[in-house]
């Protein structure tokens, strides 16, 4: 298992959450470096200031391009059930700027999820940002929510995809985009002037409580100081003084913003593919454990069967028309051994545990967990398979994370269109580790 940071603020940039085309990002959006500006000449800065545009681009760069990646070591004990987190999106993404804003790194560390990295490590040092922020005059002087749009089902797959490894994809229950206007201030020593910054956050919820997962700068327009009546648009033609054109950073300098980036992406390709040969059918999900034969639905007493403790759950209340909470069983006298589940209500009023059928079993076969499990699907897919194997029984998979090279990777195929019937396989350097079956369909 790996807890994978992206880094510092820096680096996160070239992973911008616009990557891969999700449907949900708006087109104002920019992905890398490329800034989308208001029409007309941008301000120029005094030369008696150390300050340019570019050092602008870099606070917009260091408070709006952040991207989270939650890893599988993070799920040990669900240690941020119940605690931290906001209590809406919208809280979450202006508490995000906020804290930045006032160097709150305490703030900031309850709004990311547990085991997600520190602050440090996947946003940058408040303090740091701060004192670039103060000596080139900008200033955060208003945070702004614009409005909130909730995922829809193929969104919010992609988003799993995209930003969770393995059972992590999970425990994420809802996601959201959350529009934000950042005004900042710009004093050059004689001039003052205004921004607007345009931001995305997406947040998630898990266990109840919402989380920060990702940000993205949008445009960037030149403001009106309703205070001072500041012209928006002010004529430069004639001002003498640092007048290069900053509207596009150059190669060098964009370079020196995102440093180390390279590396990392090669490391970790993504590649989607659409299968086609899906079969619709829950025959895809059958599949045997240490022996014995199971297809779906799944009972409770069934599910007793493969050899976890399920019984500190059996009474556990699962809504009318709702999927339970992700939970961890371990095998009898064991605290090494375990499997995820989680089960599902499909009548039209309250239910047991016990009384519901399974929705999701994770089983994972590494040497430091279930090192004696089999389990085989039922066209003859088992652990220690490569990639190749995988796909010559089940074909092309509808997505994939990562490379058979990679130290971690996943083939996932998908039996409808509402993304709650797959199978997904993870491999741990290029072999067949863990399976993960979900029928989450109510």
């Amino acid at each position: 298992m790996e807890n994978q940071n992206w880094g510092n603020n820096h680096q996160q940039m070239q992973q911008n959450w616009s990557n891969g085309g999700d449907s949900h990002n708006n087109a104002n959006y920019t992905s890398n470096m490329n800034y989308q500006f208001a029409p007309g000449p941008m301000p120029p800065v005094p030369p008696q200031k150390a300050h340019s545009f570019k050092t602008l681009k870099v606070v917009i760069i260091a408070i709006c391009c952040v991207v989270l990646l939650l890893g599988v070591a993070m799920l040990g004990l669900h240690a941020y059930f119940g605690s931290a987190g906001g209590d809406s999106p919208e809280s979450v993404a202006k508490g995000y700027f906020s804290a930045i804003k006032d160097k709150d790194e305490e703030a900031l560390q309850q709004l990311l999820p547990k085991g997600s990295g520190t602050v440090k490590d996947v946003v940058g040092d408040l303090d740091e940002m701060a004192a670039t922020r103060a000596a080139s005059g900008i200033e955060i002087v208003k945070i702004t929510v614009e409005d909130t749009k909730s995922y829809s089902k193929s969104d919010l797959k992609s988003l799993k995809d995209k930003s969770a490894k393995g059972v992590a994809k999970l425990f994420v229950k809802d996601a959201w985009d959350v529009n934000v206007s950042i005004t900042l201030s710009v004093n050059d020593g004689t001039n003052l002037s205004y921004y607007v910054q345009q931001a995305k956050v997406a947040v998630i919820e898990m266990g109840g409580s919402y989380y920060f997962i990702s940000s993205e700068e949008g445009e960037l327009t030149q403001a009106t100081d309703t205070i001072n009546n500041t012209d928006p648009n002010p004529d430069y033609d004639n001002v003498v003084g640092d007048t290069e054109d900053t509207s596009v950073l150059t190669t060098e300098e964009t370079s020196e913003i995102n440093t180390d980036t390279t590396e990392y992406v090669e490391s970790s390709t993504e590649l989607i593919t659409e299968n086609k040969n899906s079969t619709g059918s829950l025959d895809l999900l059958g599949f045997s454990v240490n022996g014995k034969s199971y297809t779906w639905p799944i009972s409770y007493e069934t599910a007793l069967e493969f050899g976890f403790d399920l019984e500190p759950y059996k009474d556990t209340v699962i809504n009318a028309s709702s999927l339970g909470e992700i939970e961890i069983a371990y095998a009898q006298g064991s605290t090494s051994n375990y499997v995820y589940f989680r089960f599902k209500n499909k009548s039209n009023e309250a239910k047991k545990l016990s009384e519901c059928e399974l929705a999701t079993i994770d089983l994972i076969r590494e040497e430091y967990c279930n090192p004696n499990l089999n389990v085989t699907m039922s066209n003859g897919v088992t652990y220690g398979m490569t990639h190749d194997d995988v796909i010559t029984i089940m074909g092309d998979a509808d997505y994939s994370y990562g490379v058979a090279t990679d130290s971690y990777s996943t083939l996932s195929y998908y039996l409808n269109k509402n993304y709650d019937q797959e199978v997904e396989f993870i491999f741990t350097d290029g072999v067949l580790s863990e399976i993960q079956l979900n029928d989450s369909t109510l």
